[in-house]
């Protein structure tokens, strides 16, 4: 039952991230401005977008860059530092760390990489701060930058294609409908047709278990 909650709880949270986006481009311009993409920004914007959607979610609540104690090594050595978000609904919350990439070219790699500073960063925060979630995750936001727009099709092939684990979520925002002049960055005319949001579940213990597994 709360593996249904968590991933549907995603879905409305991905449904509501994608209309974000939307409002975000179609109000974004000032005068006779061109639109703004959310997902050239950086980051810190990426989780803030990811927060506003969450808001805009009955009964949920959400908070960026809350403050939360960090343990090091086997020091067990304490320092106060930030979680990138904490989102709660009446029967469901979660604590995420968020990384973003503008890869020009498809490198699994590159995400894994991501994916794993996320996750040591979730790893890293205390006992209590771990305890007031029913979940950890680490989410990458992947904004190809592409010399033809049709091949953001392409790029989100090879990530459904890569990563399929069970703990492993993979959504996605496609403008290619969008023209030209509004999804290309002016000074290295590289087109950005919209961003694809891949989410894994932490679990802390079984990081642990398969780092004793290393070691042994």
């Amino acid at each position: 039952m709360r593996e249904c909650l968590k991933w549907d709880f995603w879905e409305r949270l991905a449904e509501s991230w994608q209309s974000v986006l939307d409002s975000y481009i179609k109000y974004s311009p000032i005068g006779n401005s061109l639109n703004d993409l959310p997902y050239w920004h950086s980051e810190r914007a990426a989780t803030g977008f990811l927060a506003a959607a969450a808001w805009k979610i009955k009964g949920v609540i959400a908070i960026e860059e809350y403050y939360a104690e960090r343990v090091y090594g086997d020091t067990k050595r304490r320092s106060i530092g930030h979680c990138d978000l904490w989102v709660r609904s009446k029967d469901f919350s979660f604590s995420a760390e968020v990384k973003q990439l503008w890869p020009k070219n498809y490198k699994k790699k590159s995400i894994q990489k991501k994916i794993k500073d996320a996750e040591q960063q979730l790893d890293s925060l205390a006992d209590e701060d771990k305890r007031t979630s029913n979940n950890l995750f680490s989410v990458c936001f992947v904004s190809p930058r592409l010399d033809d727009k049709v091949k953001f099709s392409i790029f989100l092939n090879e990530i459904q294609k890569d990563f399929t684990d069970n703990d492993i979520r993979i959504f996605y925002y496609d403008r290619s409908d969008l023209p030209d002049n509004i999804i290309t960055w002016k000074n290295t005319n590289e087109k950005y047709p919209g961003v694809i949001m891949l989410i894994k579940e932490f679990n802390p213990k079984r990081s642990v278990i398969c780092q004793k597994k290393v070691l042994n």
